[in-house]
């Protein structure tokens, strides 16, 4: 018999701003929420973990206050400085979604301005970005159809 959600399980969504789980993040109680911290809050944690205060102002901003982001800058090992995803043969589709944000992959519309912008067909983009997703640290991210 299936369990229901709320039957000790705990359900991460992942978050960002014009996502379709914002509105479901906002029916999630508050004290569950792992939200991006601000500025001065990334900031004072980096200079807690011994980062001088003017590189932990520049890394606040320039990292987009993204730990992925500072581990990778701070790496000695070139698999981690260097993500697989970077080098792929399907990381030209990153422009892409650099260039759109999101899209609803249902949307025939949204399709045609997807496939417009990358001078591709859909299918390929579509196929493209999904095998940068199952990388280590993708840069891509699929919540539902968005």
């Amino acid at each position: 018999m299936p369990r229901s959600i709320g039957a000790g399980l705990a359900i991460v969504v992942p978050q960002a701003v014009g996502d379709l789980a914002e509105s479901f993040a906002r029916e999630c109680d508050p004290k569950f929420r792992l939200e991006r911290p601000d500025r001065q809050a990334f900031e004072g944690a980096l200079v807690k973990l011994g980062i001088e205060r003017s590189d932990a102002e520049r890394l606040a901003q320039t990292s987009g206050r993204s730990w992925s982001v500072i581990r990778r800058h701070h790496a000695t090992n070139p698999a981690i400085y260097q993500p697989t995803w970077l080098t792929n043969e399907q990381a030209w589709a990153l422009s892409t979604l650099c260039l759109v944000g999101s899209w609803n992959s249902n949307t025939k519309e949204d399709q045609k301005i997807v496939a417009r912008i990358a001078g591709r067909p859909y299918e390929e983009i579509e196929r493209a970005l999904a095998g940068l997703a199952t990388l280590d640290d993708s840069p891509v991210l699929r919540i539902g159809n968005i």
